[in-house]
């Protein structure tokens, strides 16, 4: 999987949290990782840290 690809998986399982969502899952590292609304602030802090990644690497927020 791509990094833009994790971004699109991980801001899709974050809008579905913002939207009511109660769980949610990602794959992270080739496991599979659960949000919920209690720690939402950790998949927006793996998003942050993909952009970063991909800033780093030269490419576009």
């Amino acid at each position: 999987m791509t990094n833009q690809q994790k971004i699109i998986e991980a801001e899709a399982a974050l809008h579905q949290l913002l939207t009511g969502a109660k769980v949610v899952q990602i794959q992270r590292n080739g496991q599979t990782v659960q949000f919920q609304q209690t720690n939402k602030s950790e998949l927006q802090m793996y998003i942050n840290q993909l952009r970063h990644s991909r800033c780093a690497l030269g490419g576009l927020v």
